[in-house]
């Protein structure tokens, strides 16, 4: 097949994934940052005061800029798919799946993050050496399964985060140390895991006074969008308390009754061996690599999301999928899975035929 038509191809399955595939964690982040259209700002205390008028009562466990981004978009999204947008995303009744613009919804909803993903392929074609490396970057990254999944079948904005952390690297190898930083400050701000990432760039620099003036930056930019905020105890305890931002601390191991969390362990190293002068320094895998694992592990939810891994292993026919974020807790199990992620307009016509199939649990 030619080039172009396999980007054809490409493009046309986002499409597909993005308009067809629905979870309610893309309805209920621009159903709350919906809001920042009507003038609210701390949308952490107006969910707390007013969840008796709300038909969406969940907390808001994501950092402002998030909220901001998503409120903006949300504006934007409007004026493509119409006011009837927000009536839907306010519709939190049984039929609300049944609704006549629900594929245009969700197209224009998860449209940032296919420009996101575009200028980010872009940024990853770029660090091949050659133009068959280039090529092979370009093919697997358009074609990538979990690509489908994570950013289009889902909607995680993970995708923007992800980004940002690419552009760091990208500054980072170019020896822009500061200005690596700053994207990684901005990311942090969208999803912490980023800032993580910041130590490894600061020893990077050279004297302690860069490596200050580094620090400080990519702090500054992660902590200024959420400094009105740090006041409101409804903020704290939805995002500061939340246990989205403390599943990494999840995986570990037992050594004499007592738990030693695993990431923690690896990454202290980790930047323990980066405060060293260079030539002192242990062999590591290179400083592409760890950024790489970063993102996989992260964006693909790996160590976030521990149920990510189960959830891709089990399957309803016709593309019915089950979510990463569903409840069932049973590992190595595979039944029929809760209407979280799935192909809406399949989920109508497999209903009404009588269709719909059905799994018995059984151990695999």
């Amino acid at each position: 097949m030619k080039p172009n038509k396999l980007i054809f191809l490409a493009v046309l399955l986002r499409v597909f994934f993005a308009a067809l595939f629905y979870h309610p964690d893309i309805k209920s982040q621009y159903y709350q940052s919906g809001f920042f259209t009507q003038g609210v700002i701390n949308i952490y205390s107006y969910i707390s005061q007013n969840k008796s008028q709300l038909p969406y009562t969940d907390t808001f466990n994501y950092p402002p800029l998030v909220y901001f981004f998503l409120g903006s978009w949300h504006k934007v999204a409007t004026v493509i798919a119409g006011p009837d947008l927000t009536a839907w995303l306010s519709d939190w009744g049984s039929r609300a799946l049944f609704h006549p613009n629900i594929f245009l919804n969700l197209l224009v909803l998860k449209f940032p993050y296919l420009i996101a993903e575009i200028y980010l392929l872009k940024i990853l074609i770029n660090f091949g050496r050659s133009e068959d490396e280039k090529s092979k970057i370009k093919w697997l990254w358009l074609f990538n399964p979990f690509v489908f999944y994570c950013v289009y079948a889902i909607g995680q904005f993970d995708i923007l985060p992800s980004l940002t952390t690419v552009v760091a690297l990208n500054m980072a190898i170019k020896k822009q140390f500061t200005r690596s930083a700053l994207v990684l400050g901005l990311g942090a701000a969208l999803k912490t895991y980023p800032i993580l990432l910041l130590p490894i760039v600061v020893f990077s620099n050279s004297g302690w006074k860069k490596r200050l003036v580094t620090l400080a930056a990519g702090l500054l930019v992660m902590f200024i969008p959420m400094l009105p905020f740090l006041g409101s105890t409804e903020f704290r305890a939805s995002v500061l308390g939340s246990s989205l931002g403390q599943r990494i601390f999840a995986s570990g191991f037992t050594v004499s009754d007592q738990r030693v969390i695993f990431f923690v362990v690896a990454y202290v190293i980790l930047v323990a061996n980066y405060a060293k002068k260079p030539e002192q320094r242990l062999i590591l895998p290179s400083f592409t690599s760890i950024f790489n694992f970063f993102i996989i592990y992260f964006l693909f939810g790996f160590g976030a999301k521990p149920s990510f891994k189960r959830s891709i292993c089990r399957y309803r026919p016709f593309f019915r999928t089950q979510s990463p974020f569903g409840d069932d807790s049973s590992i190595g199990s595979l039944r029929y899975p809760s209407s979280r992620s799935h192909p809406v307009f399949l989920d109508y016509s497999l209903d009404s035929c009588g269709l719909r199939p059905t799994f018995h649990q059984r151990n695999v």
